[in-house]
């Protein structure tokens, strides 16, 4: 195989490693916020939406570097959208300030990294 070959071979693997990566710390990020919503011990309850707030800005800034297929921006951008209501119903519930671009770190459609 030629160096050019395996560049691309590892380039394709590595942008594959990192959409995995933001899927994973969305559902970190839902799991913590779902902890979140049964725990009873306040001190308890901000230790786990910080969690979920971390996780979600991770999978927000890594988001903003990938160039996905319109397939797969749409499901993350899904499950994003389902963290984004978590957060925000915790927020209502618990009186917890949550800022949101609500852009995703891109401009509207695909935009950002993901331009075409």
């Amino acid at each position: 195989m030629d160096s050019f070959a395996e560049a691309e071979r590892v380039c394709s693997e590595a942008h594959s490693a990192i959409a995995s990566f933001v899927m994973v710390e969305i559902e970190v990020a839902l799991t913590s916020c779902r902890i979140a919503k049964c725990e009873h011990d306040a001190e308890e309850r901000t230790r786990f939406l910080r969690r979920a707030r971390k996780a979600y800005r991770t999978a927000e800034k890594l988001m903003q570097k990938l160039k996905l297929s319109e397939a797969e921006f749409d499901r993350i951008v899904a499950q994003l959208e389902v963290l984004e209501c978590e957060l925000e119903g915790m927020r209502d519930d618990q009186n917890i300030v949550y800022r949101h671009k609500h852009t995703f770190g891109l401009p509207a459609r695909a935009g950002g990294a993901n331009s075409r």
